[in-house]
């Protein structure tokens, strides 16, 4: 619970601070809709993948008996999911749009794909700081 709890509260952040990578001609309205409607997506990305190292490591308890292992699964499927879904909601849906400022690897935003090395990495470590 404390994983997913963390989780919203740096990914809200994390949205907060790409915002001016995003092309965001529309409502302050829209903005805060958007961002909730992205810091929520961002939880329920991080249960999933929190449920699939679960999985994988056959351990609720993986961030601190087997990090490791944890984290690539964490991240190879949180990195793989979001390239998709950018691509996906960039260039198929047109949902959202990059504005000029956003780096891209490939067409997909850096800022996004960073998102899911640095928040998981931050929740790991805030985590094994507060070890039961």
């Amino acid at each position: 619970m404390l994983w997913l709890v963390l989780a919203l509260v740096f990914n809200l952040a994390w949205e907060l601070a790409q915002l001016g990578f995003y092309d965001l001609s529309v409502t302050h309205t829209s903005v805060a809709y958007a961002v909730v409607h992205c810091t929520l997506g961002d939880g329920i990305i991080t249960a999933v993948a929190y449920l699939m190292v679960v999985g994988v490591t056959r351990s609720r308890t993986w961030p601190y008996s087997n990090q490791w292992t944890g984290m690539a699964v964490m991240l190879l499927s949180t990195i793989g999911y979001t390239a998709w879904s950018e691509w996906h909601n960039v260039y198929l849906e047109h949902s959202w749009a990059y504005a000029p400022s956003m780096p891209l690897i490939a067409g997909i935003g850096v800022a996004p794909l960073v998102q899911w090395i640095v928040v998981p990495v931050a929740i790991l470590i805030t985590v094994r700081r507060f070890k039961p």
